[in-house]
């Protein structure tokens, strides 16, 4: 009996750890792709959905980070909100709500049950029974961005769903962290083009003498 329990143990842990190295494959290989960065975010949201051992529901989204005034801006989301969601939660101020909160501490916040939860002061969702994982999407240390997931009410949370959801974040917060400096570089870019138009029409207006 107890090597049945063994053997059965064992290939559980060969299928969670197969699981787990076929997720941060596909989300590396969606975060690498030349896409619209708003689609991959929401691809790596699904692929994130799909990982059973999280016991997620089928809703999660993702802040970026305002540093400068402390804030943080919705920019994508998975799953069925309801429309009072994207009014009220579509600016969050660091320290408010649990992504704020996040967002503050930098550190992962498991909620086993919002209902139970005082930290779950959420003004655009009624508190259900459903648990979340809060996640910081960190580059270099510095929060860029946050990350929440919707679980069942009370998941079996393990040590290591933390270890890979915080690995995620990481790649995550750089990945926003390259698109906002190829978006900066864009933006110079474009500035540099303009003055060089401005500078040859002001060259040929000029009067000869």
């Amino acid at each position: 009996m107890r090597s049945v329990k063994k053997n059965y143990s064992t290939e559980s842990e060969i299928h969670r750890t197969i699981e787990e190295h076929d997720t941060l494959h596909e989300i590396v290989k969606i975060l690498h792709q030349q896409d619209d960065f708003l689609n991959n975010l929401e691809n790596v949201l699904v692929a994130l959905t799909r990982f059973s051992e999280l016991e997620e529901e089928y809703k999660a989204g993702i802040f970026l980070a305002d540093q400068k005034n402390k804030v943080l801006r919705l920019f994508c989301n998975v799953g069925e909100f309801p429309k009072k969601f994207f009014k009220l939660e579509d600016k969050i101020l660091y320290g408010q709500c649990l992504c704020g909160k996040v967002a503050s501490s930098g550190e992962l916040m498991n909620v086993p049950s919002c209902c139970e939860d005082d930290r779950y002061d959420s003004k655009s969702m009624t508190k259900v029974s459903r648990g979340a994982y809060v996640v910081p999407l960190k580059s270099h240390e510095q929060v860029v961005g946050i990350m929440f997931l919707y679980t069942k009410e009370f998941p079996s949370v393990q040590k290591r769903n933390k270890e890979l959801l915080l690995s995620i974040g990481g790649l995550i917060g750089d990945a926003i962290v390259s698109h906002q400096r190829d978006e900066e570089l864009c933006r110079l870019k474009y500035e540099l083009y303009e003055l060089n138009e401005l500078a040859a029409k002001d060259k040929i207006s000029l009067p000869t003498v």
